[in-house]
């Protein structure tokens, strides 16, 4: 447990490798520019999610985690602050959310969309790109046209929608509706990246 894991409910099950460093206090200042401070439980979970492995400098401590709560608060916020680490704390090269339908998906970009515009040093890094496919960038700040970061909001009902589940970070909303194929033919290629975490 981390010095910053003052909890309100402690969790009944709480398993996680052993860590010394941690990126998550850096990601909680994130989310608090765009007044999205995190929960304690919140905290404790980012701290666990940006940590480094001990053993293997330059590693994520956890390659995949999950989060069994009460939704919105706890759920929903703890994935949007994923995604706001993964975009301007670690600058993740390609970010995959996905949800089961698509209108949760797109409710998840507006979502962000809307904290980030909240603070206008954030809101100069990025552009937002709405449609079939929604995606935040985070731009190139040497000029380039080539994003440094983006951040991919796709649904998992049309078929073959694990072929577009291959990123370095993926998010996996709405997990109740997941398919163990899909989960089985993403999973080997997240095991490959360096940085890979689902």
């Amino acid at each position: 447990m981390t010095a910053s894991s003052v909890l309100l409910t402690p969790p009944d099950f709480h398993t996680v490798p052993r860590y010394t460093q941690t990126l998550g206090p850096l990601v909680a200042m994130v989310c608090e520019q765009v007044g999205f401070a995190p929960y304690p439980e919140q905290q404790m979970l980012l701290d666990d999610a940006f940590a480094f492995d001990p053993d293997s400098p330059g590693r994520m401590s956890v390659f995949d985690f999950g989060l069994v709560c009460a939704r919105q608060q706890m759920k929903t916020g703890f994935l949007k602050m994923l995604a706001l680490g993964w975009l301007f704390v670690t600058e993740e090269k390609l970010i995959i959310w996905s949800a089961h339908e698509f209108s949760t998906a797109k409710s998840s970009y507006t979502e962000l969309v809307e904290l980030i515009s909240r603070d206008p040093v954030l809101l100069g890094k990025v552009e937002f790109h709405g449609g079939s496919v929604p995606e935040i960038w985070v731009k190139d700040p040497n000029g380039g046209t080539t994003p440094k970061s983006i951040l991919r909001f796709k649904a998992r009902t049309n078929r073959g929608a694990a072929r577009g589940l291959t990123g370095s970070k993926v998010i996996l909303d709405e997990a109740f509706n997941l398919e163990p194929e899909m989960v089985g033919a993403m999973l080997p290629t997240m095991i490959a990246m360096p940085q890979g975490q689902v």
